[in-house]
């Protein structure tokens, strides 16, 4: 049974799938790193080191989050770790390709295009529209207005 805290939502990315979290009561997006890992084309030796990385690293370690994937009906056989939106480029951009054979330069290209374009696709989905009712509301207009005055006047 998933935890009523988190809403699981499957985002589309160049063909692949990604389990998101949403923690409905923050709003915070969380996106799966071995998912990630997967669609990119680690292997499973090269996506643990790639999360030991991550987990060792204390500027993302605080925004990392697991969860079982049994509590939201997908096929993973171990405990998934997620790491926040907020945090997602910075951990993408500590991950790195093998190197030598053709198939590494494979990996290496769809790095570069999870590292380029994921953080601006989550956040084009998932923020939402700065509110600006607060700046039409007369009270506040009133200040900046005579807020302006003000600064026109310490001038002359």
């Amino acid at each position: 049974m998933s935890n009523p805290d988190f809403k699981l939502i499957k985002f589309n990315f160049y063909k692949d799938t990604l389990p998101i979290l949403k923690d409905t009561i923050s709003d915070r997006i969380y996106v799966a790193l071995p998912y990630i890992f997967n669609s990119v084309g680690f292997s499973s030796k090269q996506s643990e080191y790639q999360m030991k990385k991550i987990e060792k690293d204390p500027l993302l370690n605080e925004h990392l989050l697991k969860f079982s994937p049994l509590d939201y009906n997908l096929s993973y056989s171990k405990d998934i770790t997620c790491i926040s939106l907020s945090r997602l480029q910075l951990a993408l951009s500590k991950l790195s390709a093998p190197r030598s054979n053709q198939n590494n330069k494979k990996i290496g290209n769809k790095l570069f295009i999870y590292q380029d374009e994921l953080s601006d696709a989550l956040m084009d989905e998932f923020s939402s529209p700065a509110k600006d009712d607060h700046v039409s509301s007369p009270e506040t207009l009133e200040a900046i207005k005579l807020l302006a005055e003000s600064i026109n006047i310490a001038f002359y």
